[in-house]
């Protein structure tokens, strides 16, 4: 088994949802945990921006912000308000992550389930 075999598998067993997106913001993988908290099936989101998860609730600096911090190569943690695939909000706790090669330059963003089950109760 090679390095991209194991990654791969890492990706789609992850228990916490997770997208990776392009260098142009557009979203390419998503795991099946991605999907249930989403509300939204993998070809709905394949090839879409992440903003369409945006409940409206933050404003533009917490976006420039968040940018600014992971274009900078810095790790982006923070609590977000996100709507799901059918309008309604949930909260979860997101980390952001940039890496790349020489060619390619990702985003990885992964959603915390365990702090979305504490705001629930």
């Amino acid at each position: 088994m090679n390095l991209s075999s194991i990654l791969i598998s890492y990706f789609y067993q992850y228990p916490h949802a997770m997208f990776i997106t392009n260098r142009c913001g557009m979203i390419e993988y998503i795991n099946p945990v991605f999907e249930t908290l989403s509300g939204y099936n993998r070809n709905e989101l394949i090839g879409k921006n992440p903003r369409l998860f945006q409940a409206g609730v933050h404003d533009p600096n917490f976006y420039e912000e968040l940018w600014k911090t992971i274009l900078s190569g810095k790790e982006y943690e923070g609590n977000f308000l996100n709507r799901n695939g059918s309008g309604k909000q949930f909260p979860g706790k997101k980390e952001l992550h940039l890496f790349g090669t020489k060619r390619e330059t990702f985003q990885i963003s992964c959603v915390e389930w365990t702090f979305l089950r504490k705001m629930r109760k």
